[in-house]
């Protein structure tokens, strides 16, 4: 039996109540820390056609900077505007938001998320390591992957992996989508609960 997914889907304007980045911050840290106590899995963003006030790109911004491990986040991220308040967002204590580790503790199997680099021709991943670990699999260069050890220290290596190989619960993914109609319909899923202020309640 399929380990069971959980998706939640909100309007892109979500932060129409908030009128500045530090409020709007803090509320996206709240739905962060929300989504991953509950181990949600994909966080989908629906365009709200009754208002031009859609902030899609901040609420991806700080949602997938929250996703990041933190010895990842200043390569990724550098010193963007929208990350004024990042300050202020609380740590999701997820799984892989790896602490740091020796290399010799590192074990066959493990996984971490890293970011590619190249160097003399070879790709590498910095996985908040000592040192670069060299990787096999398709990579390109400054892209953050999933990787799992396939040899311990004192010879490290890694193979690139997919998030749903890990059996334990690796964070979420930021999606968009251009409606909820068009979202629902394109979604092969068990159950559905739509919730809203103008809904009867249960």
């Amino acid at each position: 039996m399929s380990e069971q997914k959980l998706w939640v889907a909100l309007p892109d304007t979500v932060l129409s109540d908030n009128k500045n980045l530090r409020d709007k911050t803090i509320k996206l840290g709240a739905i962060a820390r929300s989504c991953a106590i509950f181990r949600v899995n994909k966080i989908f963003f629906y365009r709200d056609h009754t208002t031009t006030l859609g902030e899609f790109e901040l609420i991806r911004i700080i949602l997938e900077y929250l996703d990041t491990p933190q010895y990842l986040r200043r390569q990724l991220y550098g010193m963007k505007k929208e990350l004024q308040y990042a300050g202020l967002l609380p740590p999701l204590r997820t799984p892989h938001h790896k602490l740091v580790e020796k290399n010799s503790e590192i074990k066959v199997g493990g996984f971490r998320e890293g970011i590619v680099v190249k160097n003399s021709g070879q790709h590498y991943v910095d996985v908040g390591l000592s040192n670069l670990i060299p990787v096999e699999g398709p990579v390109s260069k400054g892209s953050r992957v999933t990787v799992k050890f396939t040899s311990q220290y004192p010879n490290l290596r890694c193979q690139v992996t997919e998030r749903d190989n890990v059996k334990e619960y690796w964070g979420y993914e930021v999606k968009e989508a251009t409606s909820l109609k068009k979202l629902l319909k394109s979604l092969n899923v068990d159950i559905s609960i739509l919730t809203s202020r103008k809904g009867i309640p249960l």
